[in-house]
């Protein structure tokens, strides 16, 4: 969530895709300046974001790791943003087309879908284990036979992490594909292994 509706959401990443970062400033405020001027600097904390430029509230950078890029976008309103890295296991892979197309389009559907992470094993200890429990108990409430509570329970909790789990997440722009699904596919195309191996994303609301 963001944390101040009087805010904008900045995005900037170097040319080769080496490194990026979002921002958050106020309305006010030249963010577009600012977010190249950070980058520049090789900015890397909120505090040395702000020794820089004091109107900064937010501010996360990524630097790569790896072969890959580093993919950060913003809405034209300013009201979100979100910065991923891909990796890919041949370098050359990110300066072909079908590349710059797939960025484009996961920056749009974690912006879109509100992922929490990438993988299951990412899921924060314990948050499906407690709402599975919560959910067992309420169904045995309601009289519900053992053999049945398994059933639904199981079949919620895949929904459940279908929501969270970006990879597992229906991509937005055709539901009957899985986030991973669109990555194999991508790697097809490219003849290369494609992932996620991060993000972030924000929003002012």
């Amino acid at each position: 969530m963001g944390i101040d509706a009087e805010t904008l959401i900045f995005a900037c990443e170097a040319s080769d895709g080496s490194a990026g970062l979002l921002v958050e400033l106020g309305r006010g405020d030249d963010g577009v300046s600012v977010a190249v001027d950070l980058l520049r600097a090789g900015v890397r904390t909120l505090e040395e974001a702000q020794a820089l430029h004091a109107e900064v509230r937010r501010f996360a950078r990524y630097d790569l790791e790896g072969t890959g890029r580093i993919v950060s976008q913003m809405r034209m309103e300013g009201n979100a943003g979100v910065m991923l890295e891909i990796s890919t296991a041949s370098g050359g892979t990110v300066l072909k087309n079908g590349f710059r197309l797939l960025e484009r389009d996961l920056g749009m559907h974690i912006t879109a879908a509100a992922p929490q992470c990438v993988s299951r094993g990412d899921l924060p200890a314990g948050l499906l284990e407690e709402e599975e429990k919560l959910l067992r108990e309420r169904l045995a409430r309601e009289g519900k036979p053992e053999e049945l509570i398994g059933k639904i329970v199981a079949g919620k909790m895949e929904r459940r992490v279908a929501e969270l789990v970006l990879l597992e997440q229906p991509y937005v722009r055709d539901p009957d594909l899985k986030v991973w699904e669109l990555l194999e596919a991508a790697g097809r195309e490219l003849g290369d292994v494609v992932g996620v191996r991060r993000f972030v994303r924000w929003t002012t609301r």
